[in-house]
């Protein structure tokens, strides 16, 4: 299937936890996750141990932190088997965007959370056809995978997000086939 087109249906509904403000953004702080080469943007789950695991304050919010203080400590936390995008590291710290999956508005938690607290979820070696099928819901959007003709998919998605004083809207539309030699676009 064209990467480009499962990169821009896979994206769409995240939109509002990456950050737009990076340029801004110093090594202690975390306005949400960002695509860098460097540091992919990437799906981690809270580990248990603890019955809540707070989000960090950034540097930008108080110059003593990220730290393991009262004071760099924020009220949002995860739990247990969360689910979260997590993006670059600084010290033992991991920048996370959280939104819970149940939630009717789109409200992104962005902060540090103890890198130790996180593990990355591996994504499945062989999904099937059927793992893609379906309709992918998020409160500013959603993406819809219907089987196409001759073993194809077809994909088309729409999301939103308020910024400061306007809404930005995005859609795709596309269809393919799975490529046994991998990602990428063929003519």
């Amino acid at each position: 299937m064209r990467l480009f087109c499962l990169l821009g249906a896979a994206v769409l509904p995240v939109l509002p936890a990456i950050s737009s403000t990076a340029a801004d953004e110093g090594p202690g702080d975390c306005l949400g996750v960002d695509f860098a080469i460097a540091q992919p943007i990437a799906v981690a789950r809270a580990l248990p141990g603890q019955p809540r695991i707070y989000f960090i304050k950034s540097t930008m919010d108080d110059a003593r932190c990220p730290a393991d203080t009262e004071a760099c400590r924020e009220k949002a936390y995860l739990i247990p088997g969360d689910v979260a995008l997590v993006g670059k590291a600084y010290g033992s710290y991991t920048c996370v965007a959280y939104e819970s999956a149940a939630s009717r508005k789109v409200q992104w938690t962005n902060g540090w959370l103890p890198s130790a607290s996180l593990a990355t979820v591996t994504p499945a070696a062989s999904p099937k056809r059927a793992d893609w099928t379906g309709q992918w819901v998020h409160a500013g959007g959603h993406i819809d995978i219907t089987p196409g003709d001759k073993g194809s998919l077809t994909i088309h998605g729409e999301g939103f997000y308020a910024a400061a004083q306007n809404v930005h809207t995005g859609s795709a539309g596309c269809g393919g086939k799975a490529d046994r030699q991998g990602p990428g676009i063929r003519r």
